[in-house]
C-alpha cells in the first residue's frame, strides 16, 4: 500500500510548474514508490504530470519554503522522528539538484518564509534552546541569497505581549529593534 502525503510545501516557480517538497505521509495510493520526507515532485498544471525529482539531503516536515526565481529554499522543519532540524537546502529547478545552505541556528520549524528582493525572511519558528525562549522579544532571521557564506542574520523586535507572536499567527511591529 502507498502513502498519501500531507504537511508538504507547494511552490510554484513559473506559470507551469508547482513543486511538491516533504511532508508525511499516511497509509493511500498516492505516494508508494518515493520518500515522502525527502520528496520532491513537479506537477506540471497545464499537463497534469507529475514527476519525482531528485530528493533532499534531509527528509523533512514543517519547514518553511519559499522561492526565488527558479530556485527553491527549504528551510528547517521536523525529522522522521518528529525532532527540530535546523538544516537548509535550496533547488535549482534548471539543473535538478539539491545543496546545502547555512542552518538557521537555534531555531527552525520556520512556518513563514516571505521573500523580499533576494533576501530570505523567516518567522513563527521554534527555538531549539529553551535560553532563547524570551516572551520579551521576536526573533526574525534573514538571509541574503547572494551572500550564503555569511549565513542567517537574527533581527529581534520588542514583544508587548505575554507569548510570542508566531504562537497565535500575529507578529507585533515596534519601532525598536537590534540587530545582532
Amino acid at each position: 500500500m502507498g502513502k498519501n502525503p500531507f504537511e508538504s510545501k507547494m511552490i510554484q516557480v513559473n506559470k507551469t510548474d508547482v513543486y511538491v517538497v516533504g511532508g508525511r505521509s499516511k497509509g493511500g495510493i498516492l505516494c508508494r514508490d518515493y520518500d515522502v520526507m525527502s520528496s520532491c515532485l513537479c506537477l506540471n498544471v497545464e499537463t497534469n504530470v507529475v514527476k519525482q525529482r531528485s530528493s533532499m539531503n534531509q527528509g523533512r516536515y514543517a519547514n518553511g519554503a519559499c522561492n526565488i526565481g527558479a530556485l527553491i529554499y527549504v528551510l528547517g522543519g521536523k525529522n522522521v522522528n518528529n525532532q527540530i532540524i535546523e538544516s537548509c537546502e535550496v533547488y535549482n529547478v534548471s539543473t535538478d539538484k539539491w545543496n546545502k545552505i547555512p542552518d538557521v541556528r537555534h531555531c527552525s520549524s520556520m512556518t513563514t518564509i516571505a521573500v523580499r528582493k533576494r533576501y530570505l525572511f523567516g518567522f513563527g519558528c521554534f527555538y531549539t534552546s529553551h535560553n532563547l525562549r524570551d516572551k520579551t522579544i521576536e526573533r526574525f532571521f534573514r538571509l541574503d541569497s547572494y551572500k550564503l557564506q555569511k549565513g542567517w542574520q537574527t533581527i529581534k523586535l520588542a514583544n508587548p505581549f505575554t507569548v510570542n507572536g508566531f504562537q497565535y499567527g500575529v507578529i507585533p511591529l515596534t519601532s525598536h529593534n537590534t540587530t545582532q
